[in-house]
């Protein structure tokens, strides 16, 4: 399956950050963020650990697939903080899960289409239908961080090359302070006056900035 696949992959990645850690005294405690996108056949599977997070772009709506593992989640989903508040929370970076511990990861298959969506009904919407013209958006908290949600959708959906969409908001990060890993990534299912010149396929830009 994919979902399992993808877990596999997310795991082995773990274990390999951290035999690379303990092997090198100057890396002690590295870590990573993790998130993956699969899409087979116009079905979208996900998987991931962390904070990084996966965006569909829909028409002129944008939505956040992926729940943070972060103190500020959790602290906003048991009602102690609002979302007002999340943003410029002390806590903002402390993250509840990541790759290169002793442990292995849990990882994260839950597919947020609607915000009110319980755990189990996330979960089941791996394999989401993609429809011509959707956008995914992976990305690090270095974009989250300064690069709001509306303006996302605005540049994505004001350019038609994904290489100019992905070093725009790289750029309007950096301009911001850019005070972490900058790391996007673009894959745009083609429209349908495109699938009817060419053969379908799926169009990806990646862009990252340290």
């Amino acid at each position: 399956k994919p979902v399992k696949s993808l877990e596999n992959a997310i795991q082995l990645a773990s274990q390999a950050i951290a035999s690379h850690s303990a092997g090198n005294d100057n890396e002690t405690g590295m870590g990573a963020t993790c998130a993956c996108a699969w899409v087979i056949e116009n079905r979208l599977y996900t998987a991931y650990v962390g904070d990084s997070r996966i965006y569909l772009v829909r028409g002129k709506h944008i939505q956040r697939l992926t729940v943070d593992h972060t103190w500020v989640q959790e602290a906003f989903e048991k009602g102690i903080i609002t979302a007002e508040q999340m943003r410029d929370h002390p806590n903002v970076h402390v993250i509840r899960r990541h790759l290169g511990g002793i442990k292995l990861p849990e990882v994260d298959f839950r597919l947020r289409i609607d915000n009110e969506e319980s755990d189990e009904e996330s979960e089941r919407n791996q394999g989401f239908h993609l429809e011509p013209g959707d956008v995914i958006l992976l990305c690090s908290d270095g974009l989250t961080d300064l690069v709001w949600d509306d303006e996302m959708l605005k540049i994505i959906r004001s350019k038609k090359d994904m290489k100019a969409a992905a070093e725009t908001l790289v750029n309007l990060a950096n301009e911001r302070g850019g005070h972490d890993n900058i790391t996007v990534v673009l894959l745009a299912t083609p429209r349908l006056d495109e699938t009817a010149r060419k053969k379908p396929k799926i169009l990806d830009w990646l862009l990252g900035d340290e």
